[in-house]
């Protein structure tokens, strides 16, 4: 994602399938407990979310190697994917915690739809 080599199509797929990945709230505790506790590892999840911030936030039409209509689909695959992160992360948390709802999804229903 962070390449400027990268194409549209490339950088879209990724995003997609790191979505498919981060639906499970286990598995986003799993990378983090793994990869960012870790002292010799690389810090995953941090550069996961850090390099979906950076999708959201950068202009990409500086470079001329995209589009507004795909820059802005780049953009809200990203919003979506940190949103998807987020409330994988609140929903692991409520398995634990004596208000949480284990299996309740009304926490969420004011949420976007992430594809």
């Amino acid at each position: 994602l962070e390449s400027t080599n990268t194409q549209y199509n490339q950088k879209a797929a990724v995003i997609q399938a790191l979505q498919k990945v981060c639906s499970s709230s286990q598995v986003i505790i799993d990378i983090f407990v793994n990869y960012d506790c870790e002292m010799h590892s690389p810090n995953i999840l941090e550069r996961i979310v850090d390099s979906m911030s950076k999708m959201v936030q950068t202009e990409h039409l500086e470079s001329n190697w995209i589009t507004a209509k795909e820059a802005t689909m780049l953009k809200e695959l990203s919003l979506q994917s940190l949103v998807l992160i987020l409330s994988s992360l609140v929903k692991w948390m409520n398995k634990f915690t004596a208000t949480g709802h284990e299996d309740s999804e009304e926490d969420f229903s004011d949420l976007p739809e992430v594809l």
